[in-house]
């Protein structure tokens, strides 16, 4: 088959965006949304009938390190492609927990390889059809490490800054929400001549996007732990982007919206709405709030 086009996303609520996570594995894989036209095209309609007008794209298995290939190039370029027809952005997607002290090897295999696919993908299109990577999202995990120290976040602020000014293309971050909360174990730290602040603020400074991972089945606390950076985007002279993360993947409990049961896709958009009007409304009414990221296409795609 061959893959089309599909309606503009309308995303829900009236907010900017709907963010949604897109898990790629090894290229060819019977997970890989990109393995054939057929699959590309589930995506994009998926993408279309669920207002998600940002796709954050895994791209290790067909781009990252010795995966570079021409087929895998053409299948990227094909999705990008299709989905900038549809009105839909698409941001790289990549990281892992050592990074932020890792940073040449992310500089030789990840951040070169960005740079060469958007120079190709440049260099082949016209005004009409470009294919290059509307931006970089990290997921650098590294507070998932026990005992982790001051060089990690440090690092990652740095690595977004020379990702920055190499790739020429907005780049942010993966969070999770507790970064930013004082009540917290968040670390804090001077970067960059400010003053001493939470890890979460010092991303925040230094990424032009954060998608928060306020993981819980219900809108109240979703609130809640995304308020702190709420806050502190919305100060004058900030306004950064944010979206708040809501995560669907099976075997969860309460961090997760998925339930296996009939309704619970209708549940998470009812508490979707809530968190909207929470960041849409007096006080509350600036620009940082951009809606809600939903990880991952994988199960999200099968709630009901």
């Amino acid at each position: 088959m061959t893959v089309s086009a599909v309606v503009v996303p309308t995303p829900p609520n009236n907010n900017l965006d709907r963010s949604m996570f897109v898990w790629c594995g090894s290229a060819g894989s019977a997970g890989d949304p990109l393995a054939t036209d057929a699959k590309i095209q589930s995506l994009l309609n998926f993408c279309s009938s669920n207002g998600v007008n940002v796709v954050f794209l895994d791209i290790w298995g067909r781009l990252g390190g010795g995966n570079w290939s021409t087929a895998n190039y053409q299948a990227v370029t094909k999705f990008v492609h299709y989905a900038h027809a549809s009105g839909i952005r698409v941001m790289a997607l990549c990281g892992n927990t050592d990074w932020g002290q890792n940073q040449q090897w992310v500089m030789n295999n990840i951040v070169r390889h960005i740079a060469q696919y958007n120079a190709l993908a440049d260099a082949a299109s016209t005004t009409t059809d470009a294919a290059a990577f509307d931006g970089l999202m990290l997921d650098v995990e590294y507070w998932t490490v026990p005992g982790y120290t001051f060089a990690d976040p440090q690092g990652l602020c740095d690595l977004m800054k020379a990702c920055k000014s190499v790739l020429n293309i907005p780049v942010g971050c993966f969070t999770t929400q507790w970064l930013a909360d004082p009540a917290s174990a968040a670390l804090s730290f001077s970067y960059g001549g400010k003053p001493t602040q939470l890890e979460g603020l010092n991303l925040m400074d230094c990424a032009d996007f954060v998608a928060v991972g306020c993981y819980y089945n219900n809108s109240t606390q979703q609130i809640a732990t995304f308020q702190h950076w709420f806050d502190y985007a919305s100060q004058s002279g900030r306004n950064y982007g944010l979206w708040c993360g809501s995560e669907t993947g099976q075997g969860l409990g309460a961090q997760s919206y998925w339930t296996g049961a009939a309704g619970a896709k209708a549940s998470m958009e009812t508490a979707h709405t809530a968190i909207s009007a929470a960041f849409t409304t007096a006080p509350n009414a600036n620009a940082s709030f951009r809606g809600q990221s939903v990880d991952a296409y994988a199960s999200y795609s099968l709630m009901t």
